[in-house]
């Protein structure tokens, strides 16, 4: 199968769990929406943020990881190798996961008491089979087996939803609805772990070497990461809680995942392209890697730019249609977040590209300084304006982070034509179907480089 077959098949399964998550997640937002009403709606916001927050830290990187060592072990026919990794981070994750449960759970029992200790009990209980289920998707991404992720995942989606509407129907309150995620999640990780048992059903040990490449890849992601669950909005849902009402938490939660749910598209080829990135990077292909990333750019511009447009113009009676008049006040926070999602979504791809070519340390210093500038934006504008200021914040980063990728992007394109990573000079590149500003950006061929325009 040629590459472009591959990545077809695999965006086309890609975008059938895209559609059942969307439309599940969609009806469970406006179930939960409706039921709760926005003082509870933004209590479930709440929780909901820190169960992922908590999924972030006890990841340590090990998903990214694991999707680009196993699809780069495979490019470069070292089987043996991919085996001897998954064995390794699969212990790693499983421990470190359930260390962090028991830890938050003790936490729970010792601080908190009535409603809010079960709340926080039934968030810390999802947390590692939501750790593993997170992680075990990511190793069939790194063997590029799309089909079963996406099979078991709509599954998933369409039985959560089952379970959301027998809360509200049942009135079980938000306690039943916080139940929801660690029924289906350890369901989730069940169904994948049965399946890649047999896929890697022999384990190897890792060299010392290798161990060490992989885990200061994982360490540099692990970082990455964590800022980044500053970098793009997560933060913001914390200071709203210290600075403003559960009801702006509800609203600016519902407007953030609207956006996110619509930037997912892009993240569509992001998921597909990046192993196949990588596996280009261990076989030494540069020229595909090029050749891949350009038409993929292409094709996120051509298809986002219209949908963010639409979205906009429809925002307010389609927000008032899915949630009612009582959620009013999503619209303009959604206009603002749609306004630079674009920019987030070509960020995602081109963050792809840096860690595919092993250079997520050079990603990590200038997602260090953005941490800051964003913790600075949301002090200064949400203490003031509430939920509007944490979506100017949010929109805020999400177009300056756009700048540095491309330069980034640029540099790595240079030491890719051996000219090592540096600044690149303007001079040196050409512009793609004059799409001046967009990282399609290519230098004049040299060596084994396959001219692309």
């Amino acid at each position: 199968m040629t590459t472009a077959a591959a990545i077809f098949k695999n965006s086309v399964w890609n975008v059938i769990l895209f559609v059942s998550y969307g439309a599940t997640g969609l009806a469970t937002s406006i179930l939960v929406a409706r039921y709760l009403g926005p003082q509870m709606m933004g209590e479930y916001s709440f929780v909901m943020w820190l169960i992922g927050i908590l999924i972030t830290l006890a990841g340590l990187g090990f998903p990214n990881t694991i999707t680009k060592f196993i699809s780069e072990f495979m490019g470069s026919g070292d089987e043996r190798s991919a085996r001897a990794v998954y064995a390794r981070l699969t212990r790693v994750q499983l421990g470190i996961s359930f260390l962090a449960t028991a830890i938050l759970i003790v936490i729970a029992l010792a601080f908190f008491s009535g409603l809010k200790r079960d709340y926080y009990l039934l968030a810390f209980l999802s947390l590692t089979p939501l750790c593993m289920s997170t992680f075990l998707a990511s190793v069939y991404h790194g063997v590029q087996n799309f089909r079963l992720t996406s099979i078991v995942g709509s599954v998933i989606n369409l039985f959560q939803l089952l379970l959301v509407i027998a809360c509200v129907v049942l009135d079980l309150g938000l306690r039943g609805l916080l139940a929801v995620p660690v029924v289906s999640s350890i369901l989730h990780a069940l169904l994948l772990g049965k399946f890649l048992a047999f896929r890697f059903s022999d384990s190897f040990k890792m060299t010392t070497e290798q161990g060490k490449n992989i885990f200061r890849y994982a360490l540099s992601m692990y970082w990455i990461i964590v800022l980044s669950v500053i970098v793009w909005q997560k933060l913001e849902i914390f200071f709203l809680k210290l600075y403003s009402t559960s009801e702006e938490i509800a609203f600016y939660s519902i407007a953030l995942n609207i956006s996110m749910f619509l930037i997912g598209i892009t993240g569509l080829f992001a998921t597909v392209i990046f192993p196949v990135f990588s596996n280009y990077w261990g076989a030494g292909n540069r020229a595909g890697i090029q050749q891949v990333y350009n038409k993929s750019i292409k094709a996120m511009v051509v298809l986002f730019l219209p949908l963010c447009i639409v979205i906009i113009a429809v925002t307010r009676p389609l927000v008032e249609l899915m949630y009612a008049s009582d959620y009013r006040a999503v619209s303009p926070l959604l206009i603002i977040l749609m306004a630079s999602s674009l920019f987030f979504s070509l960020g995602i791809l081109m963050t792809n590209l840096i860690q595919a070519l092993n250079r997520p340390e050079i990603h990590a210093r200038y997602v260090t300084l953005l941490a800051f500038v964003n913790i600075l934006f949301d002090l200064v504008l949400i203490p003031r304006y509430g939920a509007v200021g944490a979506a100017i914040a949010t929109s805020s980063v999400r177009v300056l982070v756009f700048p540095m990728l491309l330069f980034l992007v640029l540099a790595l394109v240079r030491a890719l034509h051996g000219q090592g990573f540096g600044a690149p000079r303007l001079g040196e590149f050409k512009t793609d179907a004059g799409l001046v500003g967009f990282p399609l950006m290519i230098q004049q061929p040299k060596a084994d480089i396959v001219p692309i325009l």
